[in-house]
């Protein structure tokens, strides 16, 4: 999963998709007949986009994140960082709302991997205050 915020003229888009469907739609993009111009949102200007204009990606894109890494660690921040770019903060007005409905929705896939997979998440704390939780498989009974 991949996301290409781009800008034609002074209207911003969003892209998210597979990174295959990203070169094809990026290929059809530059081969309209229209007189197209496409700047590239620089990383600052992104940041710039508003809370209110994103949307969550779906439960189970965030379960493919989780799943895909060892032993299912992560992060509130690694699970933001990967699907907007960046990280909300709580003592950012702006990005108060999109802070607490992605830590809703993570707790929510993390519940939901527990039961698909059979064992618990660890919450651990690490550096600078951030939690960390690492999935452990519940020991079978024989």
């Amino acid at each position: 999963m991949a996301t290409l915020r781009f800008k034609i003229k002074d209207i911003v888009f969003e892209y998210i998709g597979e990174h295959k469907d990203m070169i094809q739609f990026i290929q059809e993009l530059m081969a309209s007949p229209f007189d197209i111009t496409v700047t590239p949102i620089q990383p600052q200007e992104a940041h710039k986009i508003s809370t209110k204009e994103m949307s969550l990606p779906s439960n189970e894109d965030v379960l493919a994140y989780i799943v895909s890494r060892p032993n299912y660690q992560h992060t509130l921040y690694d699970v933001q960082k990967h699907f907007f770019g960046r990280a909300f903060i709580t003592t950012d007005k702006e990005t108060l709302g999109m802070y607490f409905k992605t830590m809703k929705q993570v707790k929510e896939v993390r519940n939901e991997i527990e039961k698909r997979y059979h064992g618990k998440f660890e919450k651990k704390r690490g550096k600078g205050r951030l939690d960390y939780y690492t999935f452990k498989q519940e020991e079978k009974l024989t």
